[in-house]
């Protein structure tokens, strides 16, 4: 599902210009359009971002003027601008900005309007200034569940969570697990949301998930236990990477899930070492690996085979030694019994006191 977007932050902070980069960056996966609002040379500009046409927002003709106090802007400009964003069809379309013409009902005021109720066929990405966040809610009459903040995710990797497990130690589901009245899973994305746009749930009781906002897929392989998970997500991904992690793992950060995202430039598979063992959660599996998965599945009974057994078959797949990345051991605790859990509840609540003391 399509979703809205706000990217906010102060007066001249560098909202367009971090746009710009993150456009560049996606361009190879995902078609933009719409208008940004650079500044070249002290003076703002439009630019449709379908044609690359840059047009200035001021005008020396009085008959052709808008002011906002000390500021003069040209009305074409911005008829202009209004036609390319109901011209605009692309994966993403960004209106940049809405801004105080817009509070007086003009500047992109009426396409904006059109966009919000109209169906989204494209996630729709608006840039304001933080102090008017409030005022963009009450305008278009918005609630927090319409829209999230936007942060630089990246938009070349999709990621999933394994939550197919038997959690037959445990003695209950492993990513349903309360921590402090949050379901562990939930936690999970909350982390995955600040890196990642595309994310989604592997496992085969659907039901289980229906609350936590995600799409869940179930194993289109069954009996192979993670290689059933992997196999499931990199088919029914829309990325070439993919970040792919257990649901077990309480501890884990969206710093780390964006550190692997950015090693894992050239490799088809990725993971990490830890005291002398591989693990492959959370690891970049790249769809490359489909068909060598399902011929290795092909070939063998079912049973709970682990990612290990294929690791050497792999072409490309890079290790990094986790001890060199500078981050917490704590991150690989994985929950296996109630034991387990009792613990990583022990240390979430001490975290927990540590920030709000």
């Amino acid at each position: 599902m399509k979703k809205i977007y706000l990217l906010t932050g102060e007066i001249e902070s560098g909202k367009t210009s971090s746009v710009q980069k993150w456009i560049d960056q996606n361009i190879p996966y995902f078609s933009f359009a719409g208008i940004l609002a650079p500044v070249i040379n002290n003076e703002r500009y439009f630019k449709d971002l379908s044609s690359g046409k840059i047009f200035s927002m001021h005008t020396t003709d009085e008959m052709d003027k808008v002011n906002i106090g000390r500021f003069t802007f040209s009305q074409n400009a911005f008829n202009e601008a209004k036609k390319v964003l109901k011209s605009a069809r692309a994966d993403w379309i960004i209106v940049d900005e809405f801004g105080p013409l817009e509070l007086r009902n003009q500047g992109l005021n009426p396409v904006i309007t059109e966009l919000l109720a109209s169906p989204l066929e494209s996630n729709l990405l608006i840039i304001l200034r933080e102090k008017l966040l409030k005022d963009f809610l009450d305008q278009y009459s918005l609630r927090e569940s319409d829209f999230e903040l936007f942060r630089f995710q990246r938009l070349d990797t999709s990621a999933a969570i394994l939550a197919g497990g038997k959690s037959s130690r445990m003695g209950f589901d492993k990513a349903l697990a309360d921590f402090g009245g949050v379901p562990l899973i939930n936690i999970l994305i909350k982390e995955l949301k600040k890196t990642f746009i595309d994310i989604k749930i592997i496992a085969n009781e659907k039901e289980k998930f229906s609350n936590s906002g995600i799409s869940v897929s179930s194993d289109k392989i069954i009996g192979f236990g993670p290689l059933s998970g992997i196999h499931s997500a990199l088919t029914g991904s829309g990325t070439e990477k993919n970040l792919i992690l257990s649901c077990d793992m309480p501890f884990l950060s969206s710093s780390l899930f964006a550190f692997l995202s950015d090693a894992a430039f050239s490799s088809t598979v990725l993971m990490m070492k830890y005291e002398g063992h591989i693990q492959p959660f959370p690891g970049i599996y790249s769809k490359k690996i489909i068909p060598l998965l399902e011929n290795y599945m092909a070939d063998r009974k079912a049973g709970n085979k682990q990612i290990h057994d294929i690791i050497s078959e792999f072409d490309n797949a890079d290790l990094i030694d986790f001890s060199k990345t500078g981050f917490s051991p704590q991150l690989f605790y994985n929950m296996n019994t109630y034991d387990d859990y009792l613990k990583a509840v022990g240390i979430y609540k001490s975290r927990l006191n540590k920030t709000s003391n």
